[in-house]
């Protein structure tokens, strides 16, 4: 169990790893970001001291995706977040549809765009990190790569989006 368990570790950093040193174009097909969300945010979950709160939503949200990459960035943050609770806490997912103008805080084009919410009640991230959470090979963990965050926000990026984190020490962390 132990190895199958270290085994598939294994490919799950080979697989980052590859997906970040290529650039891994996505291949996009329209998906229900909703059912993707609620599929990736509970499996990460399962097993853990971590409640999952679903935020309901009008529907589906159906975009343009590449199903595996934002799998993999869902999977990630959630991840992160779920040890960032060891001794339990609230994982929050949410799903809406944003419009923005040409001038917006992200500098993304004009146009309509499903904005992915993942709440957790953690320790939080400190304000001396928080600029660093992306940079590749950054980790505070023992156990970490420092890829996860790095290759979310190179996908997000690729899929014309943006990936960005508040937090306050102590009050959790949110990912959009």
């Amino acid at each position: 169990g132990e190895a199958e368990r270290a085994s598939l570790r294994a490919k799950g950093l080979t697989q980052q790893l590859l997906t970040f040193s290529r650039g891994g174009a996505p291949i996009k097909k329209v998906v229900d970001v909703v059912a993707l969300l609620r599929e990736t945010a509970s499996f990460a979950c399962r097993g853990t001291a971590v409640a999952l709160d679903i935020r309901p939503t009008a529907g589906p949200i159906y975009a343009e995706v590449d199903e595996g990459q934002i799998g993999q960035v869902i999977n990630n943050i959630a991840l992160n977040a779920v040890q960032a609770m060891p001794a339990g806490g609230t994982l929050t997912v949410a799903a809406d549809v944003v419009t923005f103008d040409e001038v917006n805080p992200h500098t993304l084009p004009a146009g309509r765009f499903a904005r992915l919410t993942l709440a957790d009640t953690g320790t939080g991230i400190p304000p001396e990190l928080i600029a660093r959470v992306f940079d590749p090979y950054f980790t505070t963990k023992q156990q970490g790569s420092g890829l996860g965050l790095a290759i979310s926000d190179s996908i997000v990026s690729r899929h014309g989006g943006h990936l960005g984190v508040r937090s306050r020490l102590g009050a959790g962390a949110e990912f959009e």
